[in-house]
């Protein structure tokens, strides 16, 4: 399923898409102030979901400050750089077919969930298309 229109005028889905084009550029050029755009993106949206949800344990800011972790942890580390690539791919995945890898694994945390962790949770988890994976609520 190609983002829908509504999707565009989404907040996260801005967000997501400005966080994308510097981090693709970094990524392939090397350039320090790309970087420094993809981290700045990725700390404001933190930032701003922390503020709008009133708490750091809200899922879309644990999304979030695993990003800009796995952000930071790439470019400080160089063998962790194929983080930034998944997440090249993951974000990419998420602006155009509604597909995010990372949120996916964070449902699957303890934290995060209320079912036990079966087969059937990751199968459900992993290969539910984009657009219909609903996130289990904890009550």
């Amino acid at each position: 399923m190609i983002a829908t229109a509504a999707q565009h005028r989404s907040l996260a889905w801005r967000y997501w898409f400005a966080t994308v084009l510097p981090l693709a550029a970094w990524l392939i050029t090397d350039a320090p102030a790309a970087f420094s755009c993809a981290a700045g993106v990725a700390a404001i949206q933190a930032l701003h979901f922390r503020l709008r949800t009133g708490t750091m344990t809200a899922f879309p800011v644990q999304v979030r400050v695993v990003y800009l972790s796995f952000l930071l942890a790439g470019a400080l580390w160089e063998p962790l750089r194929m983080l930034n690539w998944m997440q090249l791919a993951g974000t990419t995945a998420f602006l155009t077919i509604d597909y995010c890898p990372l949120a996916r694994m964070l449902a699957l945390a303890p934290w995060n969930r209320e079912r036990p962790l079966t087969l059937a949770l990751l199968k459900e988890t992993v290969a539910t298309p984009g657009g219909q994976w609903q996130r289990p609520r904890r009550n």
